[in-house]
């Protein structure tokens, strides 16, 4: 039995891990962590009679609340970041605050939890502009062109780092699922449309 922590659980893909994790007999439990800065309470109605799922309102940057909430859970899925890509013209830091500090806190709250496997949502902006070339999970990365891309190469980054100190602080192997890579899993990079790096405001969703 696995019970499972879904920060930024409330959008759209969230929702649909949500029903699908529900749905599995060894899931014992599947909490959902958000803001709610862009998730929607019916994107969950329907698993609300579900005495396996919660949902908890809370800033990721509040470690202490999402350190305490994600007590108890042995597999972290990481969906939050900036919903809105073309924020970022206007405010260059959003992707650092709202995506690559928000990683850093989850792999911190995972330590100071116990939490041993995390399943991070990055995004085909890791890869830069590739022109109409068509993106592949084993492509270098880490020429992005956006800062929604950069924050993404740097959550890929700060999560392989650190594998090594969630095994050191916890007595079970912890598991990075950053799809590709040759790490113990690598994150599934998540785009809509043709495999192309985004600019600031493109089609990307994570």
């Amino acid at each position: 039995m696995q019970a499972f922590f879904i920060v930024g659980g409330a959008g759209f893909i969230g929702s649909h891990f949500v029903e699908r994790l529900l749905t599995d007999k060894n899931t014992s439990r599947v909490t959902i962590y958000d803001n709610m800065s862009s998730g929607r309470d019916w994107h969950f109605a329907s698993q609300r009679g579900d005495d396996r799922f919660s949902a908890i309102r809370g800033d990721a940057k509040d470690l202490t609340k999402l350190t305490a909430a994600m007590g108890g859970h042995d597999a972290v899925i990481h969906l939050a970041s900036n919903p809105d890509i073309s924020k970022a013209r206007s405010k260059p830091d959003i992707d650092f605050y709202e995506g690559t500090l928000l990683t850093h806190q989850v792999i911190e709250a995972m330590r100071l939890s116990g939490a041993k496997t995390i399943l991070y949502a990055s995004g085909s902006g890791v890869y830069g502009d590739l022109g109409e070339t068509e993106a592949r999970e084993g492509d270098a990365i880490g020429r992005p062109i956006s800062t929604y891309g950069a924050s993404k190469t740097a959550g890929e980054a700060l999560i392989s780092r650190d594998q090594e100190r969630l095994r050191d602080a916890s007595s079970h192997p912890s598991t990075a699922e950053i799809l590709d890579h040759g790490h113990d899993g690598v994150a599934d990079r998540l785009t809509r449309g043709p495999s192309r790096a985004p600019a600031e405001g493109s089609d990307v969703v994570s």
